[in-house]
């Protein structure tokens, strides 16, 4: 076999199959990507046992055809190249790869690819849903940072997607923060829920910066499938019930406070360069003002500042709040100018509402506070 690629798309694509490969796999076969022609397609495949993903890229004049592995570890220094061709020369015999750049060659000693398990499949009565990928992309920019990391717990290390006539969810939680997006325009009378994994999630966030356009996600109850132009992903889906989300969000909040959500953010991120261990940050709320207070008793640190605000329904109210969790909101939420804070006490859920939201959709974000 032998074909031409450029480095720079070659580069790209073995990147992404790279990061879904483990660095302790549970079988050694893992530790290799596969390689696959026919015709003038080229498909690169990486795996970890749990997801899969193949990326596809045409090449220049292929001669043969077949499948071969190569060490990931050994080959992923082809990244380092400029934009020029790589010439690909594979025995079909013994494997051994010759690879030609403008300046040098490298050589290597292959394996036939025989062994190299399939990715799972889909049953019969599997089910389809195409959606726009930048709105999967934002889907996931704006909500996958508030799933737990409790390897213990896989539901909650999860991003929910819901199909529900009203809209498009996705939701991630971790008890202490919750992140929702919402988007009116892709509903279905055909509801179904899919719970992605993290590994998932982090795979097609990172393909989907590069790959542009519809989305199409095929599902059984165990496994799913995602389609772009240039990329497959292959995975499992996390079992069991995700929790019921909606129920957490409080419906009747009579304080609100208005603050310009920049402002906010800068403020607390000084302010929090203060605090101890636990990230607490107080935020004592007036009819015009946030005063921010953190504190570190043990190094007699402290540091304050004040924040603009508008605050209806009570003249005044005191709360904790955990730093980091203020802050990753307030980033993912990004470019929100003003931000609507709804309380109804110190004590129970907040809500971190745009006060402009985005065309089509709704972005609802929510963090508990802390005890002062």
């Amino acid at each position: 076999m032998k074909f031409t690629v450029s480095s720079a798309e070659f580069s790209e694509r073995l990147q992404q199959v790279l990061h879904v490969m483990s660095s302790k796999p549970i079988t050694p076969v893992f530790n290799f990507v596969k390689f696959d022609l026919y015709g003038d397609n080229l498909s690169l495949t990486g795996s970890d046992g749990d997801i899969t993903l193949t990326a596809s890229m045409k090449v220049d004049e292929p001669e043969g055809e077949g499948s071969f592995l190569i060490l990931g570890s050994q080959i992923s220094f082809l990244s380092k190249f400029g934009n020029q061709p790589l010439v690909f020369t594979i025995d079909d015999r013994s494997y051994s790869l010759e690879i030609k750049s403008s300046a040098g060659k490298y050589n290597y000693i292959g394996q036939s690819a025989s062994e190299y398990p399939a990715a799972r499949s889909l049953s019969e009565d599997s089910r389809e849903l195409n959606l726009p990928a930048d709105v999967v992309m934002e889907g996931i920019a704006k909500t996958a940072f508030a799933a737990s990391n409790d390897e213990l717990r896989p539901i909650m290390i999860s991003v929910c997607v819901d199909v529900t006539p009203e809209g498009l969810y996705f939701v991630a939680t971790d008890a202490h923060k919750l992140a929702m997006v919402k988007y009116n325009n892709f509903g279905s009378e055909d509801a179904k829920r899919l719970v992605w994994p993290s590994r998932s999630v982090s795979a097609l966030k990172n393909f989907l910066a590069k790959d542009k356009g519809e989305l199409n996600i095929k599902f059984d109850s165990s496994s799913i499938y995602f389609k772009s132009a240039n990329y497959l992903l292959v995975s499992r889906l996390v079992e069991g019930n995700y929790p019921n989300y909606k129920a957490v969000i409080p419906r009747e909040m009579p304080i609100s406070v208005f603050v310009n959500a920049d402002v906010l953010r800068v403020a607390l991120t000084r302010v929090a360069s203060c605090s101890s261990a636990t990230n607490l940050v107080r935020m004592s709320i007036t009819s015009n003002n946030i005063h921010l207070l953190s504190q570190d008793l043990d190094y007699s640190v402290s540091g304050e500042e004040n924040v603009e605000c508008t605050l209806n329904g009570i003249d005044n109210i005191e709360l904790g709040l955990r730093s980091d969790l203020m802050l990753a909101i307030l980033g993912a939420i990004s470019p929100v100018t003003e931000v609507e804070l709804k309380l109804i006490d110190k004590t129970r859920p907040m809500l971190l509402l745009p006060v402009s939201q985005p065309e089509g959709s709704e972005i609802t974000m929510l963090v508990t506070p802390m005890v002062i």
